[in-house]
This record gives C-alpha cells, sequence and structure tokens, in this order.
C-alpha cells in the first residue's frame, strides 16, 4: 500500500509565524509519518508531500494507520490529508500507474479539505470517480 501525504497551511503557518515554525511543523509531520513497522519505509516528498511505503499491508490496514496517525494529527492541531492505494502485482497497472492514482487521490482530498476548512481527509484511488481518472 502507498499512501501520500499533504500538510494544510504550512504557507500560512511559514508567512504567519516565521519559518522556523513551518520547519517545526515539518518536522512534526515527519515523525508522525516515519512511525510504524522497521519495513516502512516515509520520505519527505517535498515541501509540504511526503510519502509512506507500507509492504505487505492491505488498504484496510493501511486505513487503519491512517486512523491512528490522523489521531495524533489531530491532537496537535495538525490539518493534513491522503490518498491511499493498494498496488495488487497481478494486476495489468504498472507501479507507476499506481503512483499516479494515489496522488491524484491525495490532490482530491486537499480539495475536498479545503472546501471543509481544513479537515484532515483521506481518499481511496479507487473512490475517484472515473471522469476525474481520465481528465488527469
Amino acid at each position: 500500500t502507498i499512501m501520500f501525504f499533504d500538510l494544510n497551511g504550512l504557507k500560512e503557518v511559514n508567512d504567519t509565524q516565521g519559518h522556523q515554525a513551518g520547519d517545526e511543523l515539518i518536522r512534526t509531520a515527519t515523525e508522525i509519518i516515519a512511525e510504524g513497522r522497521e519495513y516502512d519505509n516515509a520520505a519527505r516528498w517535498g515541501g509540504d508531500e511526503f510519502a509512506k511505503i507500507l509492504p505487505e499491508t492491505s488498504e484496510d490496514d493501511g486505513m487503519l494507520y491512517w486512523e491512528r496517525i490522523n489521531k495524533i494529527f489531530r491532537e496537535k492541531g495538525i490539518s493534513i490529508v491522503a490518498g491511499i492505494i493498494q498496488v495488487d502485482p497481478s494486476s495489468d497497472d504498472t507501479v507507476r500507474e499506481s503512483w499516479r492514482l494515489c496522488d491524484l487521490a491525495e490532490r482530491e482530498a486537499k480539495k475536498r479539505s479545503h472546501e471543509l476548512g481544513g479537515e484532515n481527509i483521506v481518499l481511496k484511488a479507487r473512490d475517484l470517480p472515473n471522469s476525474l481518472i481520465l481528465a488527469a
């Protein structure tokens, strides 16, 4: 399972509280996302985006991981969104296509989060409408 995360409000933190506060927000998010099993892989993807690869993990178990870390983010007052996809090795989809769909799910979660005032949201790639997938 692959997850992409995007922090909400990093630019506003940098603009209103300074870059030190923004850097601290990134460090805190990194620590939370990096938490997990020794064979999970997490990385800062750039700016306010992160990626996490959860080997040998179903999408349902990936959602349990989201629920656990989302609770921590909410307790710390951090707004974050995520996209999630389970890569199926028996599928004709390439890893690149799974990556694209996960990124698309994360971007759609970000859009929905903004519409809801910064709510933390996760969106499964398989729940994306076909019209959105084909348009991207």
